[in-house]
């Protein structure tokens, strides 16, 4: 063991260019630990002096000093410096790059490496610690003091009267410095916001162009609490005056800003309070900002184990139990929300941002879930919007994050179940949807509709790609059952390329009944055991004004390939065409450039174009 003597020769600035601190030896003591601090009447150095250790010859610094010797501040952060060691006097000279800052506190460090070269033995890592005075001279007058202020904006406030003060969680505090402070991170580091009892809580922090003041803004949850802002150390501004802290101020949160009410919804600002939603499912929210989730951990994790964010409502398929799915409206102001991802826990029947929407004024508009590199997986019934819907209406939402089920599931680019009557409308999927063996359907919007007296499926795009290893396939919706009394869909367009190796494919629609298909188009590339552009298996329905330009084929031993429709029963086609090119390789397929099968149907003012290959049944327009 070594140990090491000190004679300490510290000079401030004023003094001396170089503040010296001390001889160091090196002698044989066992079992003695090194450490040093420069006594506290003593401490002040200037922030622009050079530190030099006049060193025993015993000692071999001149390698060490290239990569082992560091400058710590008190928040750990390492400080830039040059090192010159001068083997003639033993002196080591550390000057660092920028000034030191004022009043702060520093170690220097000398790590592992050092050896005794006369045996040659490693040294012990030792550090020295020392304080930088609080300002240097000023010349003249000294300015005066200046007081720090802080602000809370009036939208920020529920109720300025209170005492404390009632604010909404995402509440803005902006402390006004006067002038501009000599050490931002310092400053920053200088003002605590955290609980009455004492818990730290998260806030963003930004400083304002002429950086005299900084607008912190709390981002974790501090819902329901009472929060404290206070200084906890000195600041200086740009002049080397102290700035005079503000007095310690407590505030009372309150989850939003609003009253929850049609006409003053709750704003939603932070993830926390997006989150908080499902916390009373029926009032009404309104989106006031993008919101990123990455990182954010649910406060809500019931009795599953969660990854990824947890549903905003949840439904009891098995007691049949809706008070648990949304009831009220959110209005994501055209915002984005990122970082979004689920991977659902075997078991939970719903995934989505929304758990499932219920009753006729459950209303999602104008949200957009962005997040390419994200994904979300899950179970049963999958929409990105709403897992399910019992009612209601979602207007202009899309997802751009690709989906996946894990096991035995639907999944709806938008909406992943629809039960009772809705309107979706103007809503759009550009993200990749993807089946497993034990995937029943998929749709860019919509998955499977039942029961439904009405329901209208409007101005809605489907981009992604569609792979479903085992089921149904479409670019809007996949499934509709007979149960149905009356589908429209209208105006809705797939780009995206559809591929169903063991089931049927379609532009638009699969199994139509009593529906509505008016100005739809399908322009991706379609394959499976039965494929068509726009629809299959439609009965007792009307056709209007749609058409085909992608390619159409079915795998090998397809049943059936068309440009627009196959099954087709008790059917109007009318002003509909195909450009795209129809092949099919069974021996049995029906193959046509409008319809393969069809039975009691009316077609009307259609044509195709495109080119028509197959082995038995094949026409230009019907097979």
């Amino acid at each position: 063991k070594y140990s090491v003597s000190m004679r300490e020769t510290v000079k401030t600035i004023e003094d001396q260019d170089i503040a010296q601190f001390g001889i160091v030896n090196f002698t044989t003591l066992p079992d003695i630990t090194i450490d040093f601090t420069v006594p506290v009447n003593k401490q002040d150095v200037g922030v622009d002096t050079s530190i030099v250790f006049n060193l025993s010859p015993n000692v071999d610094w001149e390698d060490a000093h290239k990569s082992l010797i560091s400058i710590l501040n008190y928040d750990d952060q390492p400080v830039d410096f040059n090192v010159h060691f001068t083997s003639s006097t033993g002196a080591l000279t550390i000057t660092p790059v920028a000034d030191l800052q004022y009043n702060m506190s520093y170690t220097i460090a000398f790590r592992e490496g050092l050896r005794n070269k006369a045996s040659n033995q490693k040294l012990i890592p030792c550090s020295f610690s020392f304080k930088t005075n609080n300002k240097v001279p000023v010349t003249g007058a000294e300015p005066e003091h200046v007081v720090a202020s802080i602000t809370v904006t009036a939208e920020d406030y529920i109720d300025s009267e209170a005492v404390p003060p009632i604010i909404n969680l995402g509440a803005r505090f902006v402390v006004d410095f006067k002038n501009a402070p000599r050490d931002l991170h310092q400053a920053e580091n200088a003002i605590k916001i955290y609980s009455i009892y004492e818990e730290a809580t998260k806030y963003s922090a930004e400083w304002s162009e002429d950086k005299t003041k900084l607008t912190f803004t709390i981002s974790a949850n501090m819902a329901s609490a009472t929060i404290r802002v206070a200084f906890i150390g000195d600041i200086y501004d740009s002049r080397n005056v102290l700035i005079d802290p503000f007095e310690e101020l407590r505030f009372e949160t309150t989850p939003y800003a609003g009253e929850g009410t049609e006409e003053n919804p709750y704003q939603v600002f932070l993830p926390i309070q997006l989150d908080l939603v499902r916390q009373n499912l029926s009032a009404h929210y309104k989106q006031m900002n993008d919101i990123d989730l990455t990182g954010y951990v649910s406060n809500f994790s019931e009795s599953y184990e969660f990854t990824g964010f947890i549903p905003i409502g949840n439904f009891d398929l098995y007691t049949g139990d809706p008070s648990g799915l949304f009831t009220g409206t959110y209005d994501g102001q055209d915002y984005k929300i990122t970082g979004f991802w689920q991977d659902m826990p075997s078991g939970y029947m719903l995934t989505g941002l929304f758990g499932g929407l219920y009753g006729p004024d459950a209303c999602i508009k104008n949200v957009h879930l962005d997040n390419p590199d994200g994904s979300i997986k899950g179970y049963y019934y999958m929409g990105s919007i709403a897992g399910a819907v019992f009612g209601g209406s979602i207007i202009n939402c899309s997802n751009n994050i690709p989906m996946e089920s894990v096991s035995l599931a639907v999944i709806g680019g938008i909406a992943g179940f629809v039960a009772s009557d809705c309107i979706i409308d103007h809503c759009v999927n550009n993200a990749k949807l993807t089946g497993t063996s034990m995937t029943e359907c998929i749709g860019g919007i919509v998955a499977g509709v039942e029961g439904c007296d009405v329901a209208t499926i409007s101005n809605c795009i489907n981009n992604g790609d569609i792979i479903n290893t085992a089921g149904y396939a479409a670019g809007i919706i996949s499934v509709c059952s007979y149960a149905n009394d009356y589908i429209t869909i209208i105006n809705c367009k797939n780009t995206g390329n559809i591929s169903t190796p063991f089931a049927v494919s379609c532009g638009i629609a699969n199994q139509l009944d009593s529906a509505n298909i008016i100005s739809c188009s399908n322009t991706g590339d379609l394959s499976g055991m039965t494929a068509c552009g726009i629809g299959y298996d439609v009965d007792y329905s009307v056709i209007d004004k749609c058409y085909n330009t992608g390619n159409i084929n079915t795998v090998a031993g397809g049943n059936s390939s068309c440009g627009l429709f196959s099954g087709a029963e008790y059917t109007i086609i009318s002003n509909c065409y195909n450009t795209g090119d129809v092949t099919a390789t069974g021996e049995k397929a029906y193959v046509g450039g409008i319809c393969g099968y069809i039975y009691q149907c009316e077609i009307s003012n259609c044509y195709n174009t495109g080119i028509v290959e197959g082995t038995k049944y094949v026409g230009g327009v019907c097979g």
